[in-house]
């Protein structure tokens, strides 16, 4: 089976190389299209790569204007001539990138799966897009995940949600989750301050709780707070705190020893699906407090606490103040990721819903 993974911003694929890779290494061949950005060497170890030809390809709205009417004004850009030449047996993307999906589907009649890992609609909300804009782009990324031949969910709160938007049921498979490098991830003696640190990682922006972010670490000055990840909100962070520190964007090499020089990691996030944070972390013997928002709850077991952001200050001194059950907490939760949360189950998962869809079985849930 030829699998091709649409795809935007090359800068941002690194992240996605293990969950990418755990797919490749059950199929035949693993091509990955892309609109912006070069492939680094290591990667072309796993993946082809095809850049795409942009010529002719316009903003959103007007594609989709067009799409109503024939998909003949898309056979006529370079990229489809692209896509057929790559002739693959299924699109797959992640959500956010269903709209190019869509169009390459319909133009190509090859089927296309969306690994649906978010909600747009809350993220909206929490970035306060102007309400005109909110609404059509809600409408369009809605309608291109209905359309999609299947839709694979991260979490069962996000398959519960696809319900609502309109999605068929048989059009919906089972929950899976995300995978670890358990020996990547893994707890590593570093030099510890005598002092209790609390890490954050991932995007710095609205939708992830920057604001509470910084307003956590302003009531709890005696602790440290270290934070890596994109800062998506430079007129506010980092601060000026003397226990808040910001290490910028790190590779995913460099990920393990963050979570090794925290005593906890926290989620202040008002929404997600099912971050890879919490088992990165779990791998390192880190425990977790995160808000309900963040947290996919019955998906994941909880190893730290849970709680809505209001009474943070109250877990984190509570916390903070039982350093035996941390550790305990933290040895748990690795066994846990290494019985639950493979790449190697991951991927063969993936793969069996696309090789159903390919053979035209619905949802996905037939055993190849």
């Amino acid at each position: 089976m030829k699998v091709c993974l649409v795809w935007k911003h090359l800068e941002i694929f690194d992240r996605y190389v293990p969950q990418m890779k755990a797919i490749a290494d059950n199929v035949d061949s693993f091509y990955v299209t892309y609109f912006w950005g070069n492939p680094k060497d290591e990667w072309k170890r796993y993946f082809e790569f095809e850049k795409l030809n942009l010529k002719g390809y316009r903003n959103r709205y007007y594609r989709y204007v067009r799409s109503l009417i024939s998909t003949k004004w898309f056979k006529n850009l370079p990229m489809y001539k692209q896509l057929i030449n790559i002739d693959p047996d299924v699109f797959y993307c992640l959500s956010g990138m269903q709209e190019p999906a869509y169009y390459f589907s319909k133009a190509t009649a090859i089927p296309y799966v969306v690994r649906l890992r978010g909600n747009y609609f809350k993220v909206r909300n929490a970035m306060n897009v102007m309400w005109w804009k909110k609404e059509i782009n809600n409408y369009l990324d809605t309608k291109f995940l209905v359309e999609a031949n299947l839709v694979i969910p991260i979490s069962t709160n996000l398959k519960e949600e696809a319900l609502l938007w309109g999605v068929p049921s048989d059009k919906i498979s089972t929950v899976i989750g995300l995978g670890v490098d358990t020996d990547l991830f893994k707890p590593v003696n570093v030099n510890i301050e005598d002092e209790f640190v609390v890490g954050y990682a991932g995007r710095v922006s609205p939708e992830k709780g920057g604001a509470r972010l910084i307003s956590i670490a302003k009531q709890l000055p005696e602790i440290r707070f270290i934070v890596a990840g994109k800062n998506q909100m430079p007129e506010v962070f980092p601060p000026k705190l003397k226990n808040l520190s910001y290490l910028g964007e790190l590779t995913l090499d460099k990920m393990p020893w963050f979570y090794n020089n925290c005593d906890l990691i926290i989620l202040p996030s008002y929404t997600e699906g099912f971050p890879n944070v919490v088992i990165e972390a779990y791998a390192c013997q880190k425990p977790v407090l995160a808000t309900p928002e963040s947290f996919p709850l019955g998906d994941l077991d909880i190893f730290g606490e849970v709680a809505p952001f209001d009474r943070w200050v109250e877990s984190l001194m509570r916390l903070k103040k039982d350093g035996s059950r941390l550790k305990h907490l933290g040895e748990n939760a690795r066994r846990y990721v290494k019985k639950y949360f493979t790449w190697e189950s991951f991927g063969k998962k993936i793969v069996n819903h696309l090789r159903s869809v390919v053979r035209g079985e619905p949802s996905g849930k037939k055993k190849v």
